[in-house]
């Protein structure tokens, strides 16, 4: 699917287009069965009965643990308030979304979430917010949205498919930016690299030389304006058959204690990254 300036997608050939509507007619198939599988029909029963409380009512659409960072507009009686956050999970119909302050229920929303295939732009509502979060830790939402184009609909399709239901629901995406990164428990002589790419949980990392698996390492990212500070350790190096001689050396680094000031403006840097 291209994609103009927006990051919404453009108009194809018909025959793409085609080709594109019997695929996504194969995703919708598959997506509604998930849905029969995980809601089958309730037995019929009277409130209570039994000494059972009432069935609480079921969401319509299956959420999956997708983690993407957004930005996100709300519309406030004041003034409009740009807030960037995560996604903890994604439904066709909604998402539960980390932001760094309470938004009320019913404060209509824009939203523009990044993943490895492009952008997806919704609008919609707060159902739910979780108060009384301590001072610089995240706010928990209920997100329902209410409108988006036919194309942002599709594309919301596809990503839950292809990362929901196909696929491990980790998004990679691309970032590339100079690193030093130091032994927490070893010698402090910092080793410069680059990073790769990056999910929520972690980065990969090119540095040249190997670091053993299970070393706990200190990572300075040279972000602007500032640089980002993460700790984790190295998970996994890639074999030497499939280095590049001389080349730098692939590294998976998993975070162990991310701030969510941490997590926010890693979010900041992916979903805005102008």
């Amino acid at each position: 699917m291209g994609a103009n300036g927006s990051g919404l997608p453009v108009e194809q050939s018909p025959v793409r287009n085609a080709a594109i509507q019997e695929n996504l007619a194969k995703v919708r198939g598959v997506l509604t069965g998930i849905r029969k599988s995980l809601n089958p029909p309730e037995l019929p029963t009277k409130d209570g009965e039994g000494g059972m409380p009432p069935l609480a009512p079921r969401r319509q659409y299956p959420r999956y643990p997708i983690q993407i960072p957004f930005v996100c507009t709300a519309k406030t009686t004041q003034r409009p308030r740009t807030i960037v956050g995560w996604t903890r999970n994604l439904a066709e119909g909604g998402a539960c979304i980390e932001l760094s302050e309470p938004m009320p229920p019913d404060t209509p929303v824009w939203i523009r979430m990044r993943s490895d295939q492009g952008t997806v732009e919704m609008a919609g509502k707060v159902v739910w917010s979780e108060n009384g979060k301590p001072k610089g830790d995240r706010a928990i939402h209920g997100l329902r949205f209410t409108e988006g184009s036919p194309a942002n609909r599709q594309a919301l399709e596809i990503l839950i498919m292809s990362r929901g239901v196909v696929r491990p629901s980790r998004v990679r995406l691309p970032f590339e930016v100079p690193l030093s990164c130091q032994n927490v428990k070893g010698p402090a002589l910092p080793l410069p690299g680059w990073t790769w790419n990056v999910s929520r949980g972690g980065l990969m990392l090119r540095l040249p030389r190997e670091v053993s698996p299970g070393t706990e390492l200190r990572v300075i990212l040279y972000t602007q304006p500032q640089p980002l500070t993460v700790d984790g350790v190295i998970a996994w190096v890639a074999p030497p058959e499939s280095r590049t001689p001389g080349g730098p050396v692939r590294h998976g680094f998993r975070f162990t204690r991310t701030s969510w000031s941490a997590s926010a403006t890693l979010g900041r840097l992916l979903a805005d990254p102008r």
